[in-house]
Order: C-alpha cells, then structure tokens, then sequence
C-alpha cells in the first residue's frame, strides 16, 4: 500500500515556479511513467525540492522523487527498486 504524502507535501513542501526546473522534472517524470507503464490522465505538483506529486485519474497515486529519479515505496523514506 503506498502512503499518501498529499498533506505532508501541503504543510511541508514549497511548489517549485521555475519553468526550467519542472520542464526538466517533468522529463524525468514521463520517462518514469511510461517505464511503470502508468495511464490515465496524469496532474503532477512540482516541488522545489525535487519531489513530484503524481495523481492518476484526478486520485493520488505516488511521490517521484526527480533526484534520485524513483518513485517512493510504500514505506516513509524507502524507493521501489
């Protein structure tokens, strides 16, 4: 089961306004999502960070972290392999 980070990100994160920053985010993410073979309508919120929050159909599905570019376990502070 993986954890829903929505209100940490919401209490603890700021959202990232460089273009540049989430274009290059963004890469990561859609490279990510099409190895996961992950569809639907994706929404991301891009963090200054580097922590993506990733919503599949309008419903919360995982963190991306665009660092270390994985997304997160279902455990706090673990990546799938």
């Amino acid at each position: 089961m993986k954890i829903d980070y929505t209100d940490y990100c919401n209490r603890n994160l700021e959202i990232e306004t460089d273009k540049t920053k989430i274009e290059k985010m963004n890469t990561l993410l859609k490279t990510a999502l099409i190895e996961h073979g992950i569809k639907g309508k994706i929404s991301a919120t891009y963090y200054t960070d580097g922590n993506i929050k990733v919503e599949v159909d309008g419903k919360y599905y995982n963190m991306f972290n665009s660092v270390k570019n994985k997304f997160f376990s279902g455990n706090v502070g673990e990546y799938d392999n």
